[in-house]
């Protein structure tokens, strides 16, 4: 029993870090990464690959303890992660990884081009699952957020409509400001003009121009902005 106990003790002593614990491998950083993204990341995301940061390396003494994202950092195509290492009893490193990330989301397409304007029925919209983040960010992800409202910019067939494309409906009182807007080929020219009547989005009314004076018949497309055809 005495030479049992001398032989730990000798071992301890040899190995002080991390002779509690085993080896780190490259499948169990893996899961733990796995894990932690399935759990925290926006929905549709997942991890294509991940590497060592520079200076890191495998295997490594310890046990994993939890994984963690830089606070107040974003999920990007490119992630940075840091896996929480326990070496010795209350003693934590970080093994730093870089993930790649791929995510895909459900968003509400254009079937065709829109105009503004127009006001949006089912067969004009369809839902499709896209790759991407940023450029997916301000995307309708449902089609009843969009049918029967009214484009506020123009859409091209198969784009994502997303939050600027269409403005919330609100009525509007004579005297209102609001930007005179119209189209010359590819060309969006604005002009500053002033409600004449009670109106609602998608009604003709009567709109000054105020840098002109001259009276002019528009469409109400919302609480700010009217369309004029010639």
């Amino acid at each position: 029993m005495l030479r049992f106990g001398f032989v730990v003790l000798l071992c301890v002593l040899c190995n002080p870090v991390g002779a509690w614990c085993g080896m780190i491998s490259p499948a169990e950083i893996q899961e733990a990464l796995a894990t932690y993204i399935r759990k925290n990341a926006p929905a549709g995301a997942e991890m294509v690959e991940w590497h060592l940061t520079r200076g890191e390396s495998l295997p490594a003494q310890g046990r994993i303890v939890g994984v963690e994202k830089g606070q107040g950092a974003d999920w990007q195509e490119r992630t940075a992660l840091r896996v929480r290492v326990e070496r010795e009893p209350e003693s934590e490193q970080t093994i730093r990884v870089s993930v790649r990330m791929k995510f895909t989301q459900g968003v509400v397409v254009a079937c065709r081009s829109l105009p503004i304007g127009h006001l949006v029925a089912p067969e004009d919209v369809r839902r499709e699952f896209r790759d991407g983040l940023k450029n997916l960010k301000e995307a309708y992800p449902g089609m009843d957020e969009i049918v029967g409202r009214r484009i506020w910019r123009p859409i091209s067939g198969g784009a994502p409509i997303k939050r600027w494309h269409i403005r919330e409906d609100a009525h509007l009182k004579s005297g209102d400001t609001v930007m005179i807007v119209t189209h010359s080929g590819r060309v969006r020219v604005e002009a500053p003009g002033k409600i004449l009547e009670p109106a609602k989005p998608g009604d003709r009314v009567r709109v000054v121009n105020v840098l002109s004076g001259k009276e002019i018949l528009a469409t109400v497309l919302d609480s700010a902005t009217v369309s004029v055809t010639f």
